[in-house]
């Protein structure tokens, strides 16, 4: 960040709402010749994608650049907390990541809203293949 920026004129451009519930600004970085700070960040490996249901202006160019640098496997992409499983794998492997951040790419086969719950199904069995329950809140 420092290599890009210390010292330099930076421009805040917003994509959706400009501040979040904590007061802090939601905000893309640009430099005077243009470059997009948040932009360099993920092509470098350097930072993961997250954004908020009323500022996707530019999610789609986020998630590209994030893609081509999980493919690179370099920075942050090497680390295991960053690691991207499988839901191919057996569920019993992925079992022992029950009720912690993981990252799991999968193919969704099914959404079911339950109650106050949300299930998003992964197989086509739901008591033995990779599910997501998620509540109410989450879920909006």
């Amino acid at each position: 960040m420092e290599k890009l920026s210390l010292g330099k004129n930076v421009t805040l451009s917003y994509g959706g709402r400009r501040m979040d519930c904590n007061g802090r600004l939601l905000a893309h970085l640009h430099l005077p010749d243009g470059a997009w700070l948040q932009g360099a960040f993920l092509t470098q490996c350097m930072a993961r994608v997250y954004s908020f249901p009323d500022n996707r202006a530019v999610i789609v160019e986020m998630l590209e650049r994030e893609k081509a640098a999980q493919a690179k496997k370099l920075s942050i992409w090497r680390c295991p907390f960053y690691y991207i499983h499988q839901q191919s794998k057996l569920v019993e492997d992925l079992k022992r990541f029950k009720n912690s951040f993981q990252l799991i790419e999968g193919c969704v086969l099914d959404v079911t809203h339950l109650r106050k719950k949300t299930f998003i199904n992964f197989g086509d069995n739901w008591r033995t293949d990779f599910t997501i329950s998620l509540n109410a809140r989450t879920a909006k």
